[in-house]
Parts: structure tokens; C-alpha cells; sequence
């Protein structure tokens, strides 16, 4: 390998007529090889000692052209500028978790409307409502550190407290919706929750799951009573049996009570001398032959 650029204009070959063709090609070959070791020698200790500084300034510019979100620094404590500075959430944003709310930009911008935000942890992904009445409180991490702004520019989040601590509302929160796994007997399976519930356990929770051979839709009542769905090769529904029957043999009508409702439901019906045709509401019907 040249020891300089000068070796590469000195050994440049020149041929006399006397040489050989063979001998020519050697020399170019040998040169050539020269020249890609010299070529993995520079890249190999390119530094910005290799540029001057207008042109490495040219070079960061080109790169960071497309970057959308600039200026964001990201260490264990502070995200700055765009992201941090709007959402003030942004400390959530990692591997294993992501909160969305945008808290910090509705106190600044007065806004104590409802607030609806996905909160991505572990295995579960959650639809989240806030709702606050303007009441306010100190902004913490996911860790419950207190968080304030570095200086009062208020561009940049640190737990390391300051005179400019970050202020937000303080919002009720409830989980309208959670899409997350069960563990049944060691086989982890996907579970839908729709509804806030009641607060009492899962009461007012509907619940939808899919096993290898069934699904199931399960609703818990006020009462903590559970009513559900499954479906395999036939659709099995609770509260489909009968609790009292009147029927209106004037009227053509049959009064009917279902299991778990205190509301009855109307069915018309037909009768001939064989037969019987029920019309449920729905425009459904059923015919009964009598023998």
C-alpha cells in the first residue's frame, strides 16, 4: 500500500516499446492494486478532520433535509422541542408502552373538553376518556416522579425540579374499550372488554372471545349476573328460555317472558285446524303442525 498520494503519481506506469504486452498488464495490475488499497485505507479514516468546515456543515444539512422532527434530544430524563413540548406524555413512549394523551398542550391551550387517547402496556391496548372539570394538577412520569420544565422556555421536561413546574388538568379517566390476552390454562388467548362498567368488578363489562372450537360474547349485568353467547356448530344463548307464556286467543297474540327479562315481548300467531304459524316482531315465522 502507498505510503502517500505522491507514490500513486510516481508508480503510475509508463511503458516503453521494448516491454512486453504480458509485462504491461502486470505492472497494471500492479498498480491497480495500489490504488484499491489506498482506496480502503481512506475510507476506512475518513473523520471530520477530512473535511473543511463549510463543507461537513453542507454534508449534516443533506442528511437531516427529510428528517421531519428536528432538534428532538432523547436521554433517560428529557425529549425536547416538538414531541415532548406538545404532548408532555412523550416520557411514554417506549419499547413497552405508549400513552398518547395530549395533556400538557390542552392546559396550555385552555381546552378542558373530553379527552380520548389510546395507552398502548404490556399486553393490553386501551381506549382511555378524561374528563376534567378545570381543576389542575403537577404533571408526573410513568413512574410518578413529579416533572417540571428545565427553564422557562418551557421546551424540554426533567424530573430534576425547577422554578417552572408542568401544570395540566386533573382528569377522571375511565377505560371504554381494552384489547388484551387471558391466560387459560396456560394458553394465552385475545380478549375484547368494551364499556367502562359500573365500578363495581365487571359488572356492566361485555366481554368477546375467540378459543380454538367457540366464541363467546359475555355481558355482566348491574346485578353481577352473566349472560352470553357461544357460538361453535350451534349458536347456545342464555336467557332464551321461557318464564311465562300468556296467550290472547281473542286477540291472535302470545305474551311471552324470557328468562332475565322483566319487559315481555309479543308474538302474533294463526291457528287452523292443524296447524299453528307464529309472527315474531322481527317479521320471523314459525309454523306447528298438530297432529
Amino acid at each position: 500500500m502507498p505510503h502517500n498520494f505522491s507514490m500513486l503519481d510516481t508508480q503510475f506506469p509508463h511503458f516503453s516499446g521494448e516491454e512486453s504486452t504480458e509485462a504491461k498488464l502486470r505492472r497494471m495490475q500492479d498498480y491497480l492494486f495500489m490504488l484499491l488499497e489506498q482506496l480502503k485505507y481512506i475510507l476506512s479514516n475518513l473523520d471530520k478532520e477530512n473535511f473543511n468546515e463549510a463543507a461537513l456543515q453542507e454534508i449534516k444539512e443533506d442528511i437531516a433535509e427529510d428528517i421531519v422532527v428536528t432538534d428532538v434530544v432523547i436521554s433517560n430524563t428529557v425529549i425536547t422541542q416538538n414531541l415532548y413540548a406538545e404532548f408532555g406524555d412523550i416520557a411514554e413512549l417506549t419499547v413497552d408502552r405508549l400513552l398518547s394523551a395530549n395533556k400538557v398542550e390542552r392546559y396550555r391551550n385552555s381546552n378542558t373538553s373530553e379527552i380520548n387517547y389510546i395507552w398502548i402496556e404490556g399486553q393490553s391496548i386501551k381506549l382511555m376518556t378524561g374528563t376534567t372539570l378545570g381543576s389542575t394538577v403537577q404533571h408526573r412520569d410513568r413512574y410518578g416522579r413529579l416533572l417540571y420544565w428545565k427553564d422557562s422556555q418551557r421546551l424540554a421536561m426533567s424530573a430534576e425540579p425547577t422554578a417552572f413546574p408542568v401544570i395540566v388538568y386533573d382528569y377522571h379517566e375511565l377505560c371504554k374499550a381494552q384489547f388484551s390476552f387471558d391466560d387459560i390454562d396456560g394458553t394465552y388467548v385475545p380478549r375484547i372488554t368494551m364499556g367502562a362498567g359500573s365500578g363495581t368488578g365487571n359488572r356492566d363489562k361485555l366481554f368477546i372471545q375467540k378459543l380454538e372450537d367457540i366464541a363467546k360474547i359475555t355481558y355482566i349485568t348491574d346485578t353481577d349476573q352473566e349472560t352470553y353467547i357461544h357460538m361453535t356448530d350451534f349458536v347456545d344463548a342464555k336467557m332464551r328460555r321461557i318464564k311465562n307464556v300468556a296467550i290472547d286467543k281473542t286477540g291472535n297474540q302470545i305474551t311471552v317472558l324470557m328468562e332475565g327479562q322483566s319487559t315481555p315481548g309479543v308474538i302474533g300467531y294463526t291457528e287452523t285446524g292443524d296447524s299453528m304459524t307464529f309472527t315474531w316482531p322481527d317479521g320471523h315465522t314459525a309454523t306447528i303442525s298438530i297432529g
